[in-house]
């Protein structure tokens, strides 16, 4: 897993009311693999950057070349 800020999302949050002012986002990038064995899975979610427990803000996850999801919290 990568952790990274993402300003722009983070301006975007903010402008939905999301996220308090001043709070930064963190981009965090993984990859998922089956036990088994297999393809890795890239995914993406965005929380809050120093949050205690923090929630998804939103989740990007492409399970198949031709299947993307995202999820989006709303306020």
């Amino acid at each position: 897993m990568r952790k990274s800020s993402d300003t722009k999302a983070a301006s975007y949050f903010r402008e939905r009311g999301l996220l308090r002012p001043g709070a930064a986002v963190a981009r965090v990038n993984g990859k998922v693999q089956r036990m088994t064995g297999g393809k890795e899975t890239e995914f993406r979610v965005w929380i809050e950057d120093g949050a205690a427990q923090p929630l998804p803000l939103r989740i990007d996850f492409q399970p198949k070349g031709y299947l993307r999801l995202i999820f989006e919290a709303e306020g």
